[in-house]
């Protein structure tokens, strides 16, 4: 039975934080929230990405849990709360391998560490990119998050500002691309 409830609140959690958000920006409110964005490649974990959730740390709210849009790997979401500090709480998703008896894995991460903050409203907040690297052996291993430079802050923008067309944040991207593309690479 606890296998089953167990089972059964991996599905809703999944159905919950998927199912529910669209590649495309919804929340317009600049003038109180930021856009938070950032790449994780997971192909060496042992699942795709299908979900990254963000708690909220401070200050305290009633549903401090925020769910990524995905796109080509690209993570982000334009209505985090400002002020504002967070941490990254897990990741998960359906299996790499076809032949397995696991249905959905959610990753968690240690406390410390992959924390940010937010102070202003209307900004762009780049948390990097990121590659899932296992430690370990077979019976025992460590999922754990290594930085990478590729893609970087630039590509990422480029990868979500079709998803932004239409929205107050489409001249914020634009503009963080404008002045990005103009830098020496």
């Amino acid at each position: 039975m606890k296998w089953f409830l167990l089972f059964l609140s991996s599905v809703i959690l999944v159905c919950v934080g998927c199912a529910g958000l669209s590649k495309e920006l919804e929340f317009t409110d600049t003038a109180s929230h930021a856009l938070v964005f950032g790449y994780l490649d997971t192909d060496k974990s042992p699942c795709n990405l299908n979900y990254i959730e963000y708690q909220q740390t401070y200050p305290a709210i009633e549903k401090p849990f925020y769910y990524m849009r995905i796109d080509q790997k690209a993570f982000y979401r334009e209505d985090f709360t400002v002020p504002g500090r967070f941490k990254l709480a897990e990741y998960g998703g359906s299996p790499h391998a076809i032949f397995t008896n696991v249905s959905q894995y959610n990753m968690k991460f240690p406390e410390q560490g992959y924390d940010f903050t937010i102070t202003q409203p209307g900004r762009l907040y780049f948390l990097g990119s990121y590659r899932v690297v296992e430690k370990g052996d077979f019976f025992a291993s460590d999922s754990y998050l290594e930085r990478v430079d590729r893609p970087n802050q630039l590509e990422v923008l480029q990868m979500i500002q079709p998803n932004a067309a239409n929205t107050p944040w489409a001249p914020i991207i634009a503009n963080a691309i404008r002045i990005l593309s103009s830098r020496p690479q």
